[in-house]
Order: structure tokens, then C-alpha cells, then sequence
């Protein structure tokens, strides 16, 4: 391999060579793919992405360039693509993909066949991998590193600052992810956030006295932080209502008592179907995570399950005032849209 080359290796021997893109070096991570047609620069700042090598399985990426580049850094760990657009076209372009990489110092490697890529990961399973770049490859030294290569996850997100909502007139407790169109939510609804980081002890969380408990989404294992678990059963006892999405879907599972484990292929992408059998309806949902409610018992019922491989999506419980969904629900209102799981929980909090 010459200088002028990348690879990337998994921790299987397979090798892809490719292309520099980004900054030079070496990234390790777990090998990921994502299916969305756009929307790269999110999947790049993505808290559920920290330390992940992504791949992008759309063949041609940064074709509208990068639109407000200092609002986010980058937490994906490495980038792989197929065709990385050298002239990007778009009215609020502010500048080219590669530099967004290079200015974050992601590693990045481009020229992969990543359709061959993702059909490895498909059949073998998500796995550790190494993008590396320069002078002095060295296969087996290399292959050795990866083998005793294991992820860390990030131990905490820091909690949003909301903003005021004029005339709130109940208040929910935020873990977790709080987004600008979570917040917009909260304020056509005169519902005022207050948002604590997942590892707030229980009772400070309750000392606000809130109306209703939002289990949002974040990053790395469920089952590493069993604190965590504790916690959402200390605040369960309350008998708030309750809405989990993502990562706080699968902490409420665990906390009662069910059963949580990593899977062979995540969902990530923004197309992935979700069946209701309740309305008999199928939605399209937008998802980034690698473990999944493996079992359901007697006090949960599943609402949602993925059309494609008839996993867990989304659970409601008959004992206490609570459902949550893997996938992340909309947050704009529209066709077949799924926003109007936060109305149900509104509704829960009761009238002002």
C-alpha cells in the first residue's frame, strides 16, 4: 500500500482499499452502515454515532455540501463512502464535506465499494474495524491491535438548556437528547422542559415537582449503566406518566425486568419500517441504535414491531402510565407522521 492509499480492515482480515478523505491517521471503531439518502452531516454529529466508523450505503455523499459547520462537533469516529462530491451545489452551502472532515479530525477513507461492505456487515455482523492511512500498513501488528480492541462508551451526554415557555402550564422532566424540534413541541403545548443528564441522582429530578417524565434517546450499551436502571425504577415508583424513545425505550424495558441485547445489524437510517398493530398501519421511521428489547413480559404489550425483521419498536405497559418507541418519533407534523406520539404524551400530563 502506497501513500497514497487508505484501508479499511476489519477485525475478520477483510480489507477494503480506498482512498485519504479527511484527516490522515487511524480511526478504530465499530463498522456501522447508514442507509439515509441525506441528511450525512447529522449522522456525523450525532451523539449516537460517538466513536462509530461510519458507512454510508448511498453512493454519492456531501453533493450539498455543509450547511452551518460550527453549530455541532463531529462524533462519528471515522467515515467511509463511495463518492465523496468535490463541488457540492446548494443555496446555504458554506463549505465542502472533506473540510468539514479534516477541520474534525475524522478519519475518513472514500473509493470503497460500500455496497460489497455493507453486505459483509449484513451476513458477519456489525464488528470492530481500522481506518488507516499513510506509510507502514502492517496487516497481522494490525489485525493484532483490533483484537484486543474494545469500545468504551460515553458515560454521559450533557443535558440541553431549554428554552422558557411563556405560559407553560406543566412541566416534564427531560433525560437525555433534547432537540431544537423537541422544543418547539413542548412550547405549542405550553409545556415547559427541564432537562437533567442521565445520571442526575433521582431525587434531584423529583425535587422539581414535574408532571410527567420524558426518557429521550442517548448514546452507547443500556445494560453497562445498570445506575441508570435504578434510577428510572426510583422514578417509576411515582407513578408519572412516561414516554421513552430510543435509549430511554430500552432503560424503561430493563427497569422492568425485561431483557435487552446488541444486535447483529442495527437500524440506522431514515427509512425504516414500522408496523402498528393497533391501527394496522406501516410508518416510516428515522432510527440509529445496535440493541434491542429481546423479551416482553406479562406487563407490556408490543405496539410496534419493525417490518422488516419483526423486532421490539415500541412498548406500552398495562401497570403504570407508560410506552416508549425505539425509533425517533417526528417532530414536524405530517402524512402517515409519527409526531403524535408526543401529543399522547401531553395528553397524559392532563389539562392546565
Amino acid at each position: 500500500m502506497n501513500e497514497n492509499q487508505t484501508v479499511l480492515l476489519l477485525a475478520d482480515g477483510t480489507e477494503f482499499f480506498g482512498k485519504p478523505m479527511g484527516a490522515a491517521g487511524k480511526a478504530v471503531g465499530t463498522v456501522v452502515f447508514h442507509t439515509g439518502m441525506v441528511g450525512y452531516q447529522e449522522n456525523l454529529v450525532s451523539p449516537s454515532n460517538s466513536g462509530l466508523l461510519l458507512a454510508q450505503t448511498f453512493p454519492l455523499i456531501g453533493n450539498y455540501g455543509v450547511i452551518d459547520g460550527k453549530s455541532a462537533p463531529v462524533r462519528a469516529g471515522g467515515y467511509i463512502v463511495r463518492e465523496i462530491c468535490a463541488s457540492p451545489s446548494n443555496y446555504r452551502c458554506e463549505g465542502k464535506l472533506e473540510d468539514f472532515l479534516r477541520d474534525g479530525q475524522v478519519v475518513g477513507i472514500c473509493g470503497v465499494d460500500t455496497r460489497r461492505l455493507t453486505r459483509h456487515i449484513r451476513e458477519k455482523g456489525e464488528m470492530t474495524g481500522m481506518i488507516f492511512s499513510g506509510s507502514g500498513y502492517d496487516r497481522e501488528a494490525l489485525l493484532e491491535e483490533l483484537s484486543g480492541w474494545h469500545p468504551v462508551f460515553a458515560p454521559e451526554m450533557q443535558a440541553a438548556r431549554p428554552a422558557e415557555v411563556p405560559g407553560a402550564k406543566k412541566t416534564a422532566a427531560v433525560l437525555g437528547e433534547f432537540t431544537p424540534g423537541m422544543q418547539a413541541l413542548f412550547a405549542r403545548r405550553q409545556v415547559q422542559p427541564a432537562c437533567f443528564g442521565w445520571d442526575t441522582p433521582a431525587e434531584e429530578i423529583l425535587r422539581l415537582k414535574p408532571d410527567g417524565l420524558l426518557l429521550s434517546d442517548g448514546i452507547g450499551d443500556p445494560t453497562a449503566f445498570p445506575g441508570r436502571v435504578k434510577q428510572v425504577q426510583a422514578l417509576l415508583e411515582q407513578e408519572l406518566p412516561v414516554f421513552g424513545i430510543g435509549l430511554g425505550h430500552q432503560l424503561l424495558a430493563l427497569a422492568k425486568g425485561m431483557e435487552v441485547c446488541r444486535m447483529k445489524c442495527g437500524h440506522r437510517g431514515a427509512n425504516q419500517p414500522v408496523y402498528c398493530p393497533v391501527d394496522g398501519r406501516t410508518y416510516i421511521t428515522a432510527q440509529n441504535h445496535g440493541f434491542v428489547v429481546k423479551s416482553v413480559h406479562d406487563g407490556g404489550e408490543i405496539r410496534f414491531e419493525n417490518a422488516n425483521d419483526h423486532t421490539v419498536e415500541g412498548l406500552s405497559y398495562r401497570d403504570i402510565p407508560a410506552f416508549s418507541v425505539q425509533f425517533l418519533p417526528d417532530t414536524m407534523p405530517g402524512t402517515q407522521s409519527t409526531s403524535y406520539l408526543y401529543d399522547e404524551f401531553f395528553g397524559l400530563l392532563g389539562e392546565g
